[in-house]
């Protein structure tokens, strides 16, 4: 298994369990933000706009209006520039997304692989490296995720974190290497967490 993985991530609240997945703390939906009218989000500062989307996705009714409303496109344009505290929610919000299958398409033609591979150049203990360590996992359980990572040599990204990031980000890492591996073989393949 890997490290520490329940630990809070990020300045959302959100917990994730050994395998990634995300867990809520307890609260009940009621308790977490709901899919808000795009136009009120436009209201907010950018920064603002980011975590309250990322607050949603950990709320699994939210992530089919985010992904129908574009919010996948504009959460990728989030991760343009330096790391900062906007692209490391924007990570953290499409790890979320990454986590249903129906989204990980969207993510990949919106550029979001080739971003999140980019991303982990960043400072090996930044939460924005196992965020998007935890979104390439997800993304390379799919053949379209997969092609991307090797195009943009993200395995070689992967292997860096593997061997040098935090307890985290190196099992995400491996276990998106994990999945480049068996590409060929789908029985293989290291599936999103159940």
């Amino acid at each position: 298994g890997g490290g520490g993985g329940g630990g809070s991530r990020g300045g959302s609240g959100g917990k994730r369990d050994s395998d990634g997945r995300r867990r809520c703390g307890g609260t009940s939906s009621t308790d977490r933000p709901r899919a808000a009218a795009p136009t009120l989000l436009t209201l907010l500062p950018a920064p603002l706009q980011i975590r309250t989307i990322e607050a949603m996705t950990f709320d699994e009714d939210n992530l089919e209006t985010i992904r129908k409303e574009g919010g996948i496109r504009r959460i990728v344009g989030m991760l343009q520039g330096s790391p900062s505290e906007a692209s490391s929610a924007a990570a953290e919000a499409l790890w979320n997304l990454a986590a249903e299958n129906a989204n990980c398409s969207d993510i990949c033609a919106a550029g979001g692989v080739e971003h999140l591979v980019r991303l982990l150049g960043a400072d090996l203990d930044a939460p924005i490296v196992t965020a998007s360590a935890g979104a390439l996992w997800y993304l390379s359980a799919t053949s379209q995720g997969c092609e991307i990572i090797r195009r943009v040599n993200g395995a070689a990204a992967l292997q860096r974190v593997k061997r040098s990031g935090g307890a985290d980000a190196a099992h995400y890492s491996a276990s998106a290497l994990d999945n480049l591996t068996a590409l060929r073989s789908p029985a293989k393949v290291n599936p999103h967490p159940s």
